[in-house]
């Protein structure tokens, strides 16, 4: 289906891995699904239903283009950022698929869990969003969080610090009267 080249690769989870979004489509309407990598402005771009464990299992892939479709699949590079939609949804289109990123050594993927709903789409969902930002709620990397808990600790150090230099500065002061 794609000429992206398959590394071998099994999902990395960690410092490059993210949490999985869930979107829910309607029954033959189309979804659109964001996924977000970094530094992959350059990179091939490609889709799988389930694992990506080899290059049969790759939906739709970018091809060092900047759009790509066929009847099903529609992938849109925009470089750290790549869009798939999946056309005329059925219920067996329900299930977990790859974002992938091919790259030197480990490729990246972003794991959606997609649900395929009969009838009309909930208000408060929209499918140029992913669900978790449509519903209010948004969905941090491993990463953010670990660089947050780093800017916190870096934080509550330089307060100790200054605390410490204040109150030996004080109790010097109060030596010397």
């Amino acid at each position: 289906m794609s000429s992206a080249k398959y590394t071998g690769a099994i999902p990395f989870k960690g410092l490059w891995g993210t949490e999985a979004l869930s979107q829910t489509g309607v029954l033959g309407d189309k979804i659109r699904i964001k996924c977000s990598h970094s530094n992959a402005a350059s990179n091939i771009k490609y889709f799988c239903k389930g694992k990506c464990k080899s290059n049969e299992d790759i939906l739709i892939s970018s091809q060092n283009k900047k759009v790509v479709s066929n009847k099903k699949y529609n992938i849109e590079d925009k470089g750290n950022t790549f869009y798939v939609t999946i056309f005329d949804l059925t219920k067996e289109d329900s299930g977990t698929y790859q974002c992938g990123i091919d790259r030197l050594g480990i490729d990246t993927y972003n794991e959606v869990f997609l649900t395929v709903i009969p009838g009309n789409k909930p208000d408060n969902e929209s499918n140029d969003l992913p669900a978790s930002i449509a519903n209010g709620t948004t969905s941090l990397s491993s990463r953010k969080l670990v660089y947050i808990g780093a800017g916190l600790g870096v934080v509550v150090l330089a307060l100790a610090i200054v605390l410490l230099i204040l109150f030996r500065h004080r109790h010097r002061d109060i030596n010397e009267k």
